[in-house]
Formats: C-alpha cells, structure tokens, sequence
C-alpha cells in the first residue's frame, strides 16, 4: 500500500473494531495483537503501528482479506473499498485457480512465471513435494516478487498463512530463527537450549520443536514459510545446517511448505531429491502476449487477432522504453515492466 492508503486503511479499521476484536481477528492468522500495537500508545496510534508492520512484513493482503471478512458491511470499510477498488479482494478474480491469477493484491500483475503457478499448486496436494527453492543468476528479475503470489495463494485457499522472513534483515543464527518462525507457526513452548550440543543436535531438536509430528492445535491451517535474503549476510555452517534439517523435516509434514528464495547454498542429497527448483529468467516476449491475451479474453469473451495484440505488445515496450529512460536506477527491475504492462492492462479492460 502507499503511504495514503494505509493512513485511510488504518482510518477505516480503527473505527469498525475494537481492541478485544482485532485481537481476535489477529489470532486468527496466529499473529499477537501486542506484538504489533504498543501497549504505551493510544488505540488508533496503535492500529497505524499495526497496518505499519503488516505493510512493511508482508501480510497486509492477508489482513485487508481478515478484515472485510469480519466486517463486510461496515460503512468505514466499504467506503475505503469504493476508494481504492483495486484493494479489494473481491475485485480480484483468480480463476480456476489462485495460482492460475491474471492479477495479485493492488491490481498488480503477475506475469508468466509457469513453473512457479505448477510448483506452488502441486505443494497444495497431500502428497506433493513441500520445499521450492527459487534462483537466478540475474538480479532483480523477480524471486523475491514470487513472494506476492505466495501471499495471494494463501489469502484465496483458507485456512492459510504466510510466515515470511528477511534473513538479511538481522543477524540470525539457528536459535533466534527458529524462535521467528516458532512464534508466527503458534507454538507457544519455550525452544530447546544449546547447551553443549554440537549444531546438528541442537538444530535437529529445534526443527522438532517447531514442527513436532502431534502438530499444535493451530496446525489445522496451512502455513508457508517464505526464508528470503541470503545476499547480504553469509550463512554460517550451522545456520545451513538447520534449514536443510527444516527442509528434510516439513517434506513429511501435512500443514507446512517451505520456500527459499535466492537460496544458493548447496542442499544435502537427502533434501535435494525432494525439492521444486525454479530458477527465474527476465519475461520475455511469449509470456506478455499470453498475458495480454488472457486480459483481453477475460474483458470481451474473445481472445484479441494477431495484429491487435502486436499493437498491445508494441506499446508495452512502448513504455517500458520511456520508464527505462525515467528511472534509470530501476531498468533492469521487474517493476517497471509491470509498470508498462499494467497501464497497458488497464487500457484494455477500459
């Protein structure tokens, strides 16, 4: 959200629950209220606080969904909805399936990325693989925006929940990064101490603290744990060691899945055989005459003739040379071509 829209969300969600109800609703996605909304701070200042984390950790779609579900009917709500039409999560149709979506949260596109749509909708079969590991040798072409389809899966396939961590955001070891994901999976036991073990042991205790094989009663739903980052930081031998156990662990595990992104630490054999791997390349012209297309179909019942959706390509590219040009900074960033295509798109459905 934009720094407008979530001053008026915040707005909105202040006047339609009290306390005692958000901290319900909060529950619900296994997250604390008094984790987010400092006690010391009056209630709206809390709830800016609250929608503040919720926009910058990642589950701010998973929220708005939380919320116009509770409160369907509340003016506030809906006249923030009227607003902003393009946050709302009715307006976003995701087809036969949430994977298969033409558009994400905030009317964002999504384009191509075939194997990551087939990888993700095969980790939601009982007996699918659970881990998928993304890479790339390029930067900025989009693993971490996997990310925003992985948040769009789980807001449309309750009861689910998107446990994301930024492990270039702080100095992780096993311990404190089992006890960041221990704490968003429910799990309220305090975690096994090092001691004196060697990191193996220890992490091999920890991954059965977080995901025990009698899972906690929040275990009904189903969690994704996305591990982002590994640029910045470099993983010590033992921080590995205990995603390689978590990995092992979660691939017999009913409730969660777990992916990697940027990930290129080697994987022991015994998890490498049973892991998706997708490794993204820039989108290329194929993928936006197929999404183009698939736009134009949904908008008039008709895919466009060949020379039309030349005409829509031509322009894309149109744009995205003209945003090349503006923000410099940002040309090889997925960003801008989603920029171009999404005014493109919007011309369209106009």
């Amino acid at each position: 959200m934009t720094g407008p829209e979530l001053v008026q969300f915040s707005f909105a969600v202040s006047r339609a629950f009290i306390v005692n109800e958000l901290q319900l609703l909060l529950l619900g996605m296994n997250l604390r209220f008094e984790d987010y909304a400092p006690a010391l701070l009056p209630y709206p200042e809390q709830i800016d606080q609250l929608v503040a984390r919720a926009n910058s950790q990642g589950w701010i779609g998973q929220f708005v969904v939380v919320v116009v579900r509770a409160a369907p009917h509340n003016e506030e709500i809906q006249a923030f909805l009227q607003t902003h039409p393009h946050l709302n999560p009715s307006a976003i149709s995701p087809g036969n399936h949430p994977c298969d979506t033409l558009f994400v949260f905030g009317g964002k596109c999504f384009i191509g990325r075939a194997n990551l749509r087939r990888f993700l909708k095969a980790m939601t079969l009982p007996t699918g693989k659970k881990v998928l590991v993304v890479t790339s040798e390029r930067r900025k072409v989009g693993k971490s925006y996997s990310r925003v389809l992985v948040d769009f899966l789980a807001q449309h396939q309750q009861p689910a929940a998107v446990v994301a961590i930024d492990l270039d955001q702080d100095d992780y070891d096993p311990g404190t990064l089992a006890e960041a994901i221990a704490g968003r999976l429910g799990v309220t036991t305090s975690g096994p101490l090092q001691d004196r073990q060697q990191a193996p042991r220890w992490n091999q205790a920890l991954v059965e603290w977080i995901a025990p094989l009698t899972p906690v009663p929040l275990a009904t739903q189903a969690f994704w744990i996305v591990l982002d980052g590994f640029r910045q930081k470099p993983l010590s031998e033992a921080l590995q060691d205990f995603i390689a156990q978590l990995a092992q662990r979660i691939q017999g595990m009913s409730h969660l899945r777990l992916i990697l992104l940027n990930y290129t630490y080697r994987l022991p054999l015994a998890v490498e055989a049973f892991v998706f791997k997708d490794r993204v390349e820039p989108i290329e012209q194929g993928e936006l005459e197929v999404f183009l297309s698939a736009v134009y179909e949904r908008k008039h019942g008709v895919p466009p003739v060949a020379s039309l959706l030349s005409d829509h390509v031509s322009k894309v590219y149109g744009r995205l040379a003209e945003y090349s040009r503006q923000y410099p900074e940002a040309v090889d960033d997925l960003i801008l071509l989603n920029m171009a295509v999404g005014e493109e798109a919007d011309s369209i459905q106009s």
